[in-house]
């Protein structure tokens, strides 16, 4: 594989995975405002949200894992801070 290839391979990744990612943001909101209005869904939105948040902790430290492996630890340290980081704050918000 070329340079120029794994740069287009990696440019179509992140694009889909931004789209997942807002796809996902769309989910957990349509729980949240449905658990709002009808208080028995929330276990359900709790449930997702919390299913949601650990595919994006597990894949993170994934990336974190491969960072090591490519011997880039700075990578590696921001990869976990960020994702520790935001795992805390989103859990932390309120309903």
């Amino acid at each position: 594989m070329t340079l120029e290839e794994a740069q287009i391979i990696a440019r179509e990744t992140l694009a889909a995975s931004d789209k997942i990612e807002t796809h996902e943001e769309s989910v957990i909101e349509f729980y949240k405002d449905l658990a709002q209005k009808h208080k028995r869904f929330e276990n359900l939105y709790t449930k997702v949200k919390g299913d949601i948040l650990r595919s994006r902790e597990v894949t993170a430290y994934r990336d974190a894992l491969s960072a090591i492996d490519s011997g880039n630890i700075d990578a590696a340290h921001k990869i976990a801070q960020t994702a520790l980081n935001t795992t805390a704050n989103e859990t932390a918000i309120v309903k």
